[in-house]
């Protein structure tokens, strides 16, 4: 019989190393929602011999659709949903055990949790790093999830818990960042000025065909780097050959610089310009505010008035620090 793993327990597992080669693995579109947990019995045994069960915390999460007889217990915690999920909601990650998909897992992690701690938890599943321990990241090498399958996801389910939240959070995620870092960075840069934010608007990769190009950057330890285009009237003005700025995470685990000059090099030749930014000045407003006045410059972008928003910017940036610490 399978078991379904669900909400903090799918997440576990999607964070561990072998979780995309055991989904493409068993590549099984025909699984359906389990009606009832097995045996207590029965969920010991498979509990104790499957490798990748055995490294999720306890009690496990599981999603049924039916079961009215088996009640939470140190083994497990006992989910039941009614809704039926779109597309091809449940992966099989083992013999007898699914995992719910990454886009359900961002709206299920929105239920309780804050706009930040979404948005946090939607760049992660659509980047190329996994936390592994609070505070702890490691390179993934590829995203779980593309941010438009994210969307699509809580629209089928609009109206269901955790949408409106869903809702909150996602136009402060980023496609393909390659650590926590560029994640907040990317938060704050995306948040609207009544939140602390800037209220700028990244254009995820693989919407003008460089997917590749930031799978490749993130996978030389580079990072992809947060994409702000220029708005295309403006740059169809102008006639700038600046069609974009790309903001990069300088840190201590970055390649070297003669190989980061290559990586910019290639963005120059498509007319994006590279700002560099160090993790600790991402975490300085005085600093965020040069780093942002400098990208509208180079975009030739209208500034937004600040006053009064230093406040509410320190307690974002608080929020997503205790975040991605915690």
């Amino acid at each position: 019989m399978d078991i379904l793993l669900t909400h903090t327990s799918a997440l576990e597992a999607m964070r561990l190393p072998e979780f995309p080669l055991l989904a493409r693995r068993w590549n099984d579109d025909a699984v359906e929602l389990p009606d009832r947990i097995p045996k207590v019995s029965e969920l010991r045994e498979l509990l104790e011999s499957d490798p990748l069960l055995q490294r999720l915390s306890r009690p496990v999460e599981l999603l049924v659709s039916s079961d009215a007889t088996a009640h939470s217990c140190s083994l497990f915690t006992r989910h039941v949903t009614r809704l039926t999920h779109p597309g091809n909601p449940y992966l099989r990650i083992g013999e007898k055990v699914l995992v719910v998909c990454p886009e359900l897992v961002a709206l299920q992690g929105c239920l309780k949790a804050s706009r930040a701690e979404g948005a946090l938890l939607m760049s992660e599943l659509c980047g190329t790093y996994a936390m592994r321990a609070p505070g702890v990241a490691e390179p993934r090498q590829e995203p779980l999830v593309a941010k438009r399958d994210i969307v699509r996801m809580v629209n089928l389910m609009s109206g269901s818990h955790g949408t409106r939240r869903a809702r909150e959070a996602i136009p402060l995620a980023c496609e393909l960042m390659a650590s926590p870092a560029e994640s907040k960075l990317a938060a704050i840069i995306q948040a609207p000025p009544s939140l602390g934010g800037y209220g700028l608007r990244a254009t995820p990769p693989s919407d003008v065909g460089l997917e590749p190009l930031w799978g490749e950057r993130a996978r030389s330890g580079c990072g992809g780097g947060i994409l702000l285009l220029r708005p295309y009237p403006l740059f169809e003005s102008h006639g700038s050959p600046v069609r974009g700025v790309v903001i990069r995470i300088k840190t201590e685990a970055s390649p070297t610089p003669g190989e980061l000059e290559e990586q910019d090099e290639g963005l120059q030749g498509l007319g994006l310009e590279t700002v560099v930014i160090t993790e600790h000045d991402a975490s300085d407003p005085s600093r965020l505010d040069d780093l942002v006045g400098d990208v509208r410059d180079r975009l030739d972008m209208v500034g937004v008035p600040s006053a009064g928003q230093r406040e509410k910017r320190l307690e974002l940036l608080s929020e997503l620090e205790r975040v991605t610490s915690a």
